[in-house]
C-alpha cells in the first residue's frame, strides 16, 4: 500500500509544494514592475521599440503614468531611457508612500 502522505521525493518527482511554489514564484516575477518594463521597451542606440512599434530617441521622451504599480515601473523606465527622458507625471493612491516605507520598498 502506497503512502499517500509521505514528503520523500525525488530531484526527478518534485512535490506538489514545490510545484506550487515554483508557480507562485514564476507568477509574482512576471508582474514585478522592472521585467514587466524590460520585456515591453527596447533601447539600442537612439531607438527605443516598445513591442512591435519603434521610435527615434532624441531627448523626447515624456512619462505619464497612474496606479500603484507606476512608481516601479516610471524607475525602470528612468533607468533604461537615460537622458533621454524629459520630464513626466505620475499619479499614484493616496498614502502610497507610506505603505511602502512600511512594506520595505522604498
Amino acid at each position: 500500500m502506497a503512502n499517500r502522505g509521505t514528503s520523500e521525493q525525488t530531484d526527478s518527482n518534485p512535490s506538489l509544494q514545490e510545484h506550487a511554489i515554483n508557480i507562485f514564484n514564476h507568477a509574482v516575477q512576471s508582474v514585478l514592475p522592472k521585467p514587466m518594463v524590460q520585456s515591453a521597451l527596447q533601447l539600442r542606440n537612439n531607438s527605443l521599440t516598445v513591442y512591435d512599434k519603434t521610435y527615434m530617441l532624441s531627448n523626447n521622451v515624456y512619462i505619464v503614468g497612474f496606479g500603484k504599480a507606476v512608481i516601479g515601473m516610471a524607475r525602470a523606465a528612468e533607468d533604461l531611457l537615460g537622458g533621454h527622458l524629459v520630464t513626466g507625471i505620475l499619479s499614484v493612491p493616496l498614502g502610497i508612500r507610506d505603505t511602502l516605507q512600511q512594506g520595505g520598498k522604498e
